[in-house]
């Protein structure tokens, strides 16, 4: 059949190292219904050669429907499906935002909050990142850069006091190498 001879043609491919006809041929056969393993991981790791990253999230995402699945992926691989989601467009980004606040939730792994705030950061919804930034300093360990981007993020708005606010709360937490953290929250307590 078909689907049987772009497999082995695609096989073929990767043995000679031809990567971009073996990924065609695993496109194909994804797109076509084929969700065996060897096509999944034939198109997860051939994606970033032909520059089709949502071809590689797509399998991410399928593989992470299995129950369980989250559970097990490395803080490695959570940050490759970060950078996918980052990589496309604003709106990708703010849907790697819902699903990393949902992974976290379910989780309940600090860095996938992390991943969730920045995503809605780069998407540019400052109302999601100032919530997801503001429940990241709010827990421990200190993030400085939850609490230097939620700060920023009040002074874009001219909430320069709700700023100051937050910043204050993180005093005891920052420690004395916070650079950054003390030099915004000194320049707001002289404004």
């Amino acid at each position: 059949s078909d689907l049987e001879w772009r497999r082995k043609l695609a096989r073929v491919a990767e043995w000679t190292q031809r990567p971009l006809i073996a990924w065609a041929q695993w496109d194909t056969l994804f797109k076509k219904g084929d969700r065996s393993t060897e096509t999944l991981a034939a198109v997860q790791r051939l994606a970033p050669l032909a520059d089709q990253p949502e071809a590689s999230l797509h399998v991410w995402l399928l593989r992470l429907q299995k129950p369980g699945a989250a559970r097990v992926l490395t803080e490695a691989q959570w940050q490759d499906l970060y950078a996918l989601f980052q990589a496309d467009s604003a709106a990708q980004a703010l849907e790697g935002s819902r699903f990393f606040e949902q992974q976290y939730r379910q989780l309940n792994q600090i860095f996938l909050l992390d991943q969730a705030a920045k995503l809605a950061d780069d998407a540019g919804d400052d109302d999601r990142a100032l919530r997801l930034y503001t429940e990241r300093v709010r827990l421990t360990p200190f993030s400085q850069s939850a609490a230097l981007r939620a700060a920023i993020i009040h002074l874009r708005r001219d909430q320069a006091e709700q700023a100051y606010t937050l910043l204050s709360s993180q005093q005891k937490q920052a420690g004395q190498d916070a650079e950054p953290y003390w030099t915004l929250f000194i320049n707001l307590a002289l404004d």
